[in-house]
């Protein structure tokens, strides 16, 4: 979801969707963490099942603020390539 999402925005600020910032690897990181914790952790320690379940979302409450953190700015200044929008 972010990924689309992301690049969609970008494009609209006028930079190259095709060389998104380098910060876009982390926020799929840790969206890719939040994904795995509650699926595979729980089968590999199922004694700490309820941490593993209550972690997952933290990985994707910040990748959301990462990623709004790293579009605001791109979102409250013209456009690179000068164009109107």
């Amino acid at each position: 979801m972010y990924g689309g999402v992301g690049l969609m925005t970008l494009g609209h600020t006028g930079r190259n969707v095709f060389a998104p910032p380098g910060a876009m690897g982390g926020i799929f990181a840790l969206l890719g963490i939040g994904t795995v914790l509650p699926v595979l952790f729980p089968m590999a320690d199922p004694a700490h099942y309820t941490l593993w379940i209550l972690l997952s979302p933290l990985g994707w409450i910040l990748a959301s603020y990462w990623f709004s953190a790293l579009l605001i700015p791109f979102l409250t200044r013209p456009r690179v390539d000068g164009w109107p929008g």
